[in-house]
């Protein structure tokens, strides 16, 4: 009879980890962009309306206080799911969860977290209506999901997807998650690390650059 062989996947200090909470991890991008889409793209849609802007508009509160206003809200509600799906991954995983490793993809998921309230923020600006914010809600969490490797591994991807995937923030989220979960060939670098990290973090400023560039030269159009 064939001997039975158990794999274990070991930490860098020598405790065994439970590598399925790297999945839990990586399903994180898709649900993030689909909460923060949903929850508050909507509301900021309804404030950048003709007729609720100009009530807002003759109020005593400044437009700049106003909108950063509206950015604190967002990043608290961001910050508030983040730590609700880390309690719940606490919950289903245990002392698993206490691993160096968990920790760098728990920061990993939270500079996404960031990318996603920037990427809300800007298509608030553009879209005209909710029903336009849903539409965008699912093109660019479905496609981000299936080019850079949350549904589908990048390493059953073809050269060319992830050459365009590469262009994404999500590429280099799950990159990282790959990496940490031993999924990827690549052994476990700090520096490629805080790379995908950097990177994730420039997509990120990119969008609010763009979001607030946009904003303020609409108002003076007006």
């Amino acid at each position: 009879s064939l001997p039975k062989v158990e794999t274990v996947v070991f930490s860098e200090d020598g405790s065994v980890t439970n590598n399925t909470i790297f999945f839990y991890f990586q399903y994180l991008p898709y649900i993030f962009v689909l909460i923060l889409f949903v929850g508050m793209a909507p509301i900021l849609v309804l404030q950048n309306e003709k007729d609720m802007k100009a009530r807002t508009d003759v109020s005593c509160l400044p437009s700049k206080s106003r909108s950063f206003q509206s950015f604190l809200a967002g990043g608290l509600l961001a910050l508030c799911i983040w730590i609700a799906f880390v309690v719940v991954a606490l919950i289903l995983f245990g002392k698993d969860f206490f691993n160096a490793r968990v920790y760098l993809a728990m920061a990993n998921s939270f500079v996404f977290v960031v990318f996603s309230v920037a990427i809300t923020l800007l298509v608030s600006v553009f879209a005209p209506n909710e029903n336009m914010v849903n539409i965008l809600a699912n093109v660019i969490g479905l496609s981000m999901s299936f080019l850079c490797g949350v549904f589908v591994p990048q390493s059953m991807l073809s050269e060319k997807v992830l050459a365009v995937a590469k262009f994404l923030p999500c590429y280099w989220y799950i990159a990282n998650n790959d990496m940490l979960s031993g999924a990827s060939s690549r052994v476990f670098e700090t520096k490629f690390f805080w790379q995908c990290i950097g990177i994730q973090a420039l997509f990120a400023v990119a969008m609010f650059a763009i979001t607030f560039s946009f904003s303020r030269a609409r108002k003076r159009a007006q």
